[in-house]
């Protein structure tokens, strides 16, 4: 407990006593957006900055003094776009690598949710190594527009010296929330390296080392989140994350079992990025949620076999991450239980373990990283289903509603005669295999066959960011 007094003390610390050092200095040499960021009312974009480390000190992103932003103008004040990923009330975020030393880049990448009244604003922060000193040159102002004129969903890339498809490119990776299951138990978690957990607002409950197991649960009578670890007991009424201190780090959910029948050795209960422990009030269930970044989301799918040709699973890849990115962006499927994704329902995702299982899928992810398919400029919901009866279904034959005309019947050649498996809209996944195996198709082929009239957007180039 002493460390979290400790902890929150230097968090607290008035910022007036801080002073610029020879050693912290930086220079902006990327972000995600160019001039004016544009924002509908209610909607939340994610924007990347990335800072040279041109002092002495090497910047860290936990300990002390770890490196973090902070409002400006004035400093610590209320941001009205802050969004809830944000760590502190005041902070979007701390610097992503674990360690940035002289001469390489760091990187802050955090949420912005747009108020509700349009107009034209203004969002300004300041580099902080916390306790110690001011960063010189870590500031930057961000102009921001916020209005219901539609916008294109997509950023040109200055950099972008050759298109792979089309010009138009993401504007940034989603940070998506996958709804892994509900727990009507404790759920027990660890890692081997060490991570912090922290209520929905940043505030940190408590502080792991590698090896440490935490028990979280939630009380309904008493209407708060439990949480028991070494030397920790705490109550509180905000819902639980559990932080990974490096990115790349796993955290285990000890008291999963998923075993595949293929071998019961194996148990898929390991994810990176962040555990998000979520109380549904109307359900009664106690949701687990991962929060990731949507390359390394699809590379935890297990919906194809890894010995198949790589132009099917880079069909395989896009569709998938279309079908992601659509419910990222319309964020009303399952915002009732505050995810994006449903794990099994939706796509059928089973975290780290699966890349290793997977290496190719995880190929096809990186060579098509960012692509998506569109139609007329929009992203285009892409369903896929398991094998067709040699002719794919239209949307509003199988679901009703208004027609989607990149969902219309098409042949489906080599399963004529074959039953129905599935809702049969879409792309037949079957069919994709076959023809990448039999015609030699490549991934827009195969993609332009079942969804008639799209576009197959490219990827932004360098990747934006790791994968992670």
């Amino acid at each position: 407990m002493f460390r979290i007094f400790l902890f929150l003390s230097l968090l607290l610390l008035p910022l007036s006593i801080l002073h610029a050092e020879d050693g912290y200095s930086a220079e902006l040499v990327g972000k995600n957006f160019q001039g004016t960021l544009r924002m509908k009312p209610k909607a939340a974009v994610t924007v990347e900055l990335r800072f040279k480390n041109t002092g002495n000190q090497t910047w860290v992103n936990s300990g002390q003094p770890f490196l973090q932003l902070i409002t400006a103008g004035p400093d610590k004040r209320a941001s009205v776009f802050r969004h809830t990923f944000w760590p502190r009330i005041f902070s979007p975020a701390t610097l992503l690598e674990k360690s940035v030393k002289k001469g390489e880049t760091g990187t802050f990448r955090f949420a912005f949710l747009a108020p509700d009244t349009e107009g034209d604003y203004r969002e300004s922060f300041r580099g902080v190594a916390t306790k110690t000193a001011w960063v010189d040159g870590m500031n930057i102002d961000i102009p921001i527009q916020v209005t219901t004129l539609e916008q294109s969903k997509f950023l040109k890339n200055t950099s972008l010296s050759q298109s792979v498809v089309s010009s138009r490119i993401l504007a940034q990776e989603p940070l998506l929330r996958v709804g892994l299951f509900r727990s009507p138990e404790p759920v027990i978690i660890g890692s081997d390296a060490s991570f912090s957990v922290k209520d929905r607002d940043g505030v940190v409950l408590a502080l792991a080392n590698g090896g440490d197991k935490f028990s979280i649960f939630y009380d309904a009578a008493r209407k708060l989140y439990i949480v028991s670890g070494p030397a920790a007991h705490v109550e509180t009424p905000f819902s639980v994350r559990l932080v990974p201190d490096s990115p790349e780090s796993t955290l285990v959910i000890l008291s999963k079992e998923d075993r595949p029948k293929w071998n019961l050795k194996v148990n898929y209960n390991m994810y990176i990025g962040v555990l998000d422990l979520l109380w549904d009030e109307k359900k009664a269930e106690l949701w687990i949620i991962n929060e990731i970044g949507m390359e390394r989301y699809l590379k935890g799918l297990v919906e194809v076999s890894n010995n198949v040709p790589i132009e099917y699973l880079k069909s395989m890849a896009i569709a998938a991450r279309t079908y992601a990115y659509y419910h990222f962006s319309d964020k009303t499927k399952h915002s009732k239980r505050g995810y994006h994704i449903d794990a099994y329902y939706d796509q059928v995702y089973k975290g780290y373990q699966a890349e290793s299982y997977l290496p190719r899928m995880g190929q096809a992810v990186d060579e098509t990283r960012g692509m998506i398919v569109t139609y007329s400029g929009d992203i285009a919901i892409t369903p896929y289903f398991t094998q067709s009866d040699g002719k794919t279904r239209s949307w509003e034959s199988v679901w009703g509603g208004k027609p989607k005309p990149w969902c219309v019947p098409v042949a489906d050649v080599h399963n004529k005669g074959k039953p129905m498996l599935g809702h049969g809209v879409g792309m037949s996944v079957q069919g994709a295999y076959l023809l990448a195996k039999n015609d030699k198709k490549t991934y827009v082929e195969i993609l332009k066959h079942f969804y008639t009239g799209v576009e197959i957007e490219s990827p932004l180039n360098p990747p934006l960011t790791r994968g992670t």
